[in-house]
């Protein structure tokens, strides 16, 4: 027979644990899937890992998807690097698209991107010296030091890093040192952008680009 304090403790045992991974499950902030490997807090794993608050992700020679708890679709392109969050991601280098905002805020260099509507979808790219943000649907709003840059849908804007020798910038333009608003062109070139350079739309992004007629680097 066990003593009464023995089966107290045992179910405090129990307790503790039952305890630690709810708290565990409750931790994950969303999955990366990827059909090659990636890293995972200087980690390589292969196929899908959860992924807790703050998890570093860097990517070789395929992208990655990440879905958050939140319902927001992100694709690491090919070569790029991040640190992903429940409410946002710090873009390291490389680039990365964003379907659906969903009150997400993408920091890339000096600058903060969101949206304040839900659906709307940009891509985000590190350049050397430049920013890069494309929506594909819906305004996208940039923040630098506390300045303002609207990216409506279809266009692509650059900005300058903070270091880097400024741009020229239009008198209308509102936001720090940012190049003119290039309107998103369509043609075969379109196809190209997809499957090399930027690597981030995939075939889902492709088709849509494809259907749309915008290729949001297209002349870089």
């Amino acid at each position: 027979m066990y003593s009464k304090k023995a089966i107290i403790l045992a179910a405090l045992a129990l307790s503790a644990s039952a305890a630690s991974a709810a708290s565990a499950v409750s931790a994950s902030i969303g999955v990366a899937t990827t059909i090659g490997t990636l890293s995972v807090n200087q980690t390589v794993v292969s196929g899908s890992s959860s992924l807790s608050d703050g998890a570093e992700l860097e990517t070789t020679s395929v992208p990655t998807e990440v879905r958050l708890a939140s319902g927001t679709d992100l694709r690491l392109a090919t070569r790029s690097a991040g640190s992903f969050y429940s409410d946002h991601v710090l873009l390291d280098h490389g680039a990365l698209r964003v379907g659906h905002f969903n009150g997400l805020t993408v920091n890339a260099a000096q600058l903060q991107i969101s949206s304040d509507e839900s659906g709307s979808q940009a891509i985000v790219r590190i350049n050397k010296k430049t920013v890069e943000v494309a929506s594909l649907g819906g305004a996208v709003n940039v923040m630098d030091s506390g300045m303002l840059t609207r990216v409506e849908a279809g266009t692509k804007m650059s900005f300058q890093q903070s270091g880097a020798q400024p741009a020229a910038q239009p008198a209308t333009q509102t936001g720090a040192a940012a190049a003119p608003t290039k309107h998103i062109p369509g043609d075969v070139k379109t196809a190209y952008w997809i499957i090399g350079g930027l690597a981030v739309g995939g075939l889902v992004v492709g088709l849509l680009a494809a259907n749309q007629g915008k290729s949001p680097f297209h002349g870089q």
